[in-house]
């Protein structure tokens, strides 16, 4: 075609999802595969590879490419969405950074044909969660009997009766932490014992009385970035003897987006440092580390009163939270 016949291209958001973001290659090669990102289940999918080289005589070339599915899948599409339950369990789109909230996690099921359904949800979390309280499908809660969860520092997982009608709604209520603005909890449901992969929730509107139609979470901006800092146990006795010899740092690292420099220090009263534990960036997270008794250069560090610093830098400027630490012989 001449050039001046052809237009812009354009993307077809109404039959395509956008372009994924650049799968992990090395993980690919590790791992012997990685999960889809894109909305699935979908009849096509279109790939691309880029071949990047500092070589001007290196080459590259696919020599195959594959792809694991199940089929019939658990549901048609999954639409999801979740809610910060305030007073009275109104929903709400914010939560409050580093504070324990109660959320509502809500699937609407669009199942057809020979969709097998799912009994098993697991949602990816940025801090283990404190409980699961409730378990509803269709508006009616399910008796604790029927339902059980337990959770990882990343992710819980619910089981409870099988769903495979068509517009039944999930809804799960939880308590736990988030630490940033935009925080999503990615969710999988699954049928036990099937082997076929879960399915990955879409966001969507699940239902009327959540007015999110998102898997994300807000967070009021501002506010401290370094929260829940303690120093247990102390006072330690960092003798050998197989009790209380480490004493254990723990903190919340809250509103960063991307990782950002941080250090952990310990200090004697005088301003002196003793130990640095971390000098390097860290993203949002819960975090804990030890510390042994010892200086930088590996003696240990005579009784009295410390000082545990944690410093982080950002743009807006440096945020510094302290706690003492006493050792004991």
């Amino acid at each position: 075609m001449k050039l001046e016949y052809r237009g812009t291209p354009r993307p077809d958001y109404e039959h395509w999802s956008p372009w994924s973001s650049p799968y992990d290659y090395d993980r690919m090669r590790r791992e012997a595969g990685v999960p889809i990102l894109s909305p699935a289940p979908r009849r096509y999918i279109q790939f691309r590879v880029d071949f990047l080289s500092e070589s001007l005589d290196a080459a590259g070339a696919v020599d195959s490419i594959g792809f694991t599915f199940s089929a019939p899948p658990v549901a048609h599409r999954l639409a999801g969405e979740v809610a910060v339950l305030r007073e009275g369990d109104v929903p709400s789109f914010t939560a409050k950074a580093g504070e324990v909230e109660k959320f509502l996690y809500s699937v609407l099921a669009e199942i057809k044909g020979q969709d097998v359904g799912f009994d098993r949800l697991l949602v990816a979390t940025p801090t283990q969660i404190d409980s699961v309280e409730e378990v509803r499908i269709d508006g009616v809660k399910v008796p604790p009997g029927q339902w059980s969860w337990s959770a990882t520092p990343d992710s819980f997982v619910v089981h409870f009766p099988r769903i495979w009608q068509d517009s039944s709604l999930l809804q799960i209520v939880f308590r736990g932490i988030v630490l940033r603005y935009g925080t999503t909890f990615r969710g999988w449901a699954s049928l036990e014992g099937s082997g076929d992969i879960p399915q990955e929730v879409e966001a969507g509107d699940a239902t009327p009385e959540v007015p999110t139609n998102s898997l994300s979470v807000r967070t009021a901006l501002g506010g401290d970035l370094i929260a829940s800092l303690q120093v247990d146990p102390s006072p330690f006795t960092p003798n050998g003897d197989g009790v209380n010899d480490l004493t254990y740092i723990s903190y919340n690292l809250l509103q960063v987006t991307r990782d950002v420099p941080v250090s952990v220090r310990v200090y004697t009263p005088s301003g002196e440092v003793v130990r640095t534990l971390v000098d390097g960036k860290q993203g949002s997270k819960v975090y804990r580390i030890s510390w042994d008794g010892r200086n930088d250069e590996g003696d240990m560090v005579v009784p009295g009163l410390y000082l545990v610093v944690v410093q982080v830098s950002t743009d807006s400027g440096t945020e510094q939270a302290a706690q003492t630490a006493l050792v004991v012989y």
